[in-house]
């Protein structure tokens, strides 16, 4: 297509001599479609007259700087909106007013109107509503993650913070009583423990939900095992378990530590609780030609297909053990998808199973983390 010329088009002659009537009938058509008893926004006025002057000036400037003007008037127009109380739907219903009000004018006033100047006009309108929504949404994304992680943060204290001391006050107690108490005490120390997991793990999960960011730094691999497996010892030394780590050293991935943690630890737990007595669980990792591959083998006994179909959906609990709430691994599947890598299941036909989780060595940036589906 060819550019316009510099001398001013009929399109925007026609704006400039009836500019008064294009903002009355704006603001008229605009008000019938908000509906009645629904106000404008109280700077809607000043908008108006803005984008038309814009426009007019556009019209014969080359396509590159139409699109950049464009950008540049209408990006803050929807972060203002947004914050503005303004809903989206509103914002919309701006831009498409302004076209319905102009083809509406063009036909009674301009019917001759040049191509040219029709193409830069839907150009500079349609890429002013994609910026203006992008940017309302951008706006709205950040305080919506900025609400949940004060929330996230509350709801962590409030939670953890008296099962911490009841948990302390036991460790004490414990000290005090008798042979015949401590069995007592140890029955309440575990549903401690699985109080503070389903704490850890609902926050985890409100956490992916909301799409807080990862936040990646680097990790050790075999570190993280060894931290994992340590706080979950007990589990095992009470079945007669033993955890055997086989990680290569130096192996350095980026993984945001507290998602990591809670899919290191629901594996590792998951492995303890399902294999028999005297059980030999393995703690692998190893480098691939772009990730790191973190495995975790227990001795179930194996998985039928049935298992191997419905293990990550929510509240599905396939073991004889059902203590759980089946939330686990939905939740760890889905912190590894924002980490942009993968949890897969290999079975082991008569022996069990090892959960293998695949962290790519590039994270993705928050703009190209996948969307995550809710597990709750």
């Amino acid at each position: 297509m060819k550019e316009a010329g510099r001398r001013r088009s009929e399109l925007a002659d026609m704006i400039v001599q009836r500019r008064d009537e294009v903002i009355d009938r704006w603001m008229e058509r605009f008000q019938e479609r908000l509906g009645p008893g629904i106000p404008p926004p109280t700077d809607v006025v000043d908008s108006v007259p803005r984008f038309l002057d814009e426009i007019v000036h556009q019209l014969t400037e080359p396509l590159q700087e139409l699109e950049a003007s464009a950008r540049r008037v209408s990006g803050p127009h929807g972060r203002h909106r947004f914050f503005g109380g303004t809903d989206l739907r509103t914002v919309v219903l701006e831009f498409e007013t302004i076209l319905e009000v102009l083809v509406d004018m063009v036909i009674d006033y301009a019917p001759r109107v040049e191509l040219a100047a029709w193409m830069r006009l839907h150009r500079w309108l349609f890429t002013g509503l994609k910026e203006a929504v992008a940017t309302y949404t951008a706006a709205r994304n950040q305080q919506l993650e900025e609400q949940t992680s004060e929330y996230l943060s509350f709801l962590a204290h409030e939670l953890r913070n008296p099962v911490t001391s009841l948990s302390l006050a036991l460790q004490v107690m414990r000290k005090r009583i008798g042979a015949e108490e401590k069995r007592s005490a140890d029955i309440m120390a575990r549903n401690i423990d699985r109080i503070m997991d389903l704490i850890d793990q609902q926050l985890v999960g409100l956490r992916l939900q909301a799409g807080v960011p990862v936040h990646p730094e680097r990790l050790d691999a075999r570190e993280a095992l060894w931290h994992a497996s340590t706080n979950l010892q007990p589990n095992a030394t009470s079945k007669n378990q033993h955890i055997v780590i086989d990680a290569e050293p130096g192996l350095v991935f980026p993984g945001d530590a507290r998602l990591v943690r809670s899919v290191l630890s629901n594996l590792i737990g998951n492995a303890i609780k399902f294999s028999h007595e005297a059980a030999t669980i393995i703690l692998r990792a190893h480098r691939t030609d772009s990730a790191i591959e973190i495995g975790v083998e227990d001795e179930c006994g194996g998985l039928s297909e049935h298992a191997i179909d419905r293990m990550f959906e929510p509240f599905v609990q396939l073991g004889v053990d059902r203590s759980g709430h089946g939330l686990g691994l939905p939740i760890a599947r889905q912190a590894m998808e924002a980490h942009g890598g993968s949890l897969r299941v290999r079975n082991i036909p008569g022996k069990g199973c090892e959960m293998i989780a695949t962290f790519p060595m590039e994270q993705p940036t928050a703009e190209a983390q996948p969307p995550v589906q809710p597990a709750l």
